[in-house]
């Protein structure tokens, strides 16, 4: 099915706990889990909706099986065919949880996961993230999608602009974990950090499944307690040998520090004048 917001504002989405926003969609065991606007979407279409100030709490400091978490502010678990277009989380952003995080999806599994179209812009002091010192045991934070591993995710057009925190994050998607992820067309404005460990990268947490990188630009700032893991494009946890393909990848020198993160795909390096001259105008 498809659901259209007609460009229509929802404002102040706000849950402190572990149910969708809209209702279960699930049985009782399980949709306790999913957390977002929707709580689960299966073979289904969400286009031009907007929301307008997010505040999203979702952590169980492992009392449950947080492999099936997913949180975000739009999806909380995406399944089977999904396309999400033209939607926008706007304003004061805060979600914060322990497992798969992102603002636009939690979680991702099924055989095609598509966003297009599609921004993440928060104000002063917006967030998503989570910490192990919070819920013990954190993973999978992205600007985007915090984890997927369907059998394609298709990421294209799509802004974050928001700080992302934790263990696995990045800038667009926390961790793709399968299948094959083909990014084009994405502008990265957060900071992106993992303050208790090293895996962030500047578009992408994890490196365990081929990835084709097209028409990408990190402009904020990537940064991590430790440099092991941390990449500006994409984190060196994983598996080292899956193939990579970028074309035309830039990040903001003026904010790289190469004694605390690697440049291991030799991405390019621009000045922040230049890399703002480069951005097409619809990815600012």
């Amino acid at each position: 099915g498809t659901f259209d917001g007609n460009n229509k504002t929802i404002y102040n989405l706000y849950s402190k706990a572990s149910h969708s926003a809209l209702g279960e969609h699930l049985d009782e065991a399980t949709s306790y889990y999913h957390f977002g606007l929707f709580g689960y979407v299966k073979n289904g279409i969400i286009k031009n909706v907007k929301i307008n100030n997010v505040s999203i709490t979702n952590g169980m400091t492992n009392g449950f099986v947080r492999s099936l978490q997913g949180t975000a502010a739009l999806v909380g678990y995406a399944n089977g065919e999904v396309l999400l277009d033209n939607n926008k989380v706007l304003g004061n952003i805060s979600i914060k949880g322990e497992y798969k995080v992102g603002g636009l999806i939690g979680s991702c599994s099924g055989s095609i996961i598509t966003i297009k179209n599609s921004t993440v812009r928060g104000s002063k002091n917006s967030f998503i993230g989570g910490t192990d010192a919070e819920y013990k045991d954190t993973n999978n934070f992205g600007g985007i999608i915090g984890f997927s591993s369907a059998s394609k995710t298709i990421i294209d057009n799509v802004i974050s602009d928001i700080d992302v925190d934790g263990f696995t994050c990045g800038g667009i998607a926390g961790n793709v974990t399968d299948g094959k992820l083909e990014l084009s067309n994405a502008c990265v404005y957060g900071n992106v950090s993992n303050k208790e460990g090293s895996v962030v990268g500047g578009l992408i947490g994890g490196r365990f499944t081929s990835m084709t990188l097209n028409n990408c630009f990190i402009v904020g700032k990537v940064s991590s307690k430790d440099k092991i893991n941390a990449d500006i494009c994409v984190s060196k946890y994983g598996d080292l040998g899956v193939v990579i393909s970028i074309k035309d990848v830039y990040y903001n020198v003026d904010n790289f520090n190469e004694e605390n993160v690697f440049n291991s795909l030799n991405i390019n390096g621009l000045t922040l004048e230049e890399i703002n001259k480069k951005v097409p105008n619809n990815l600012k």
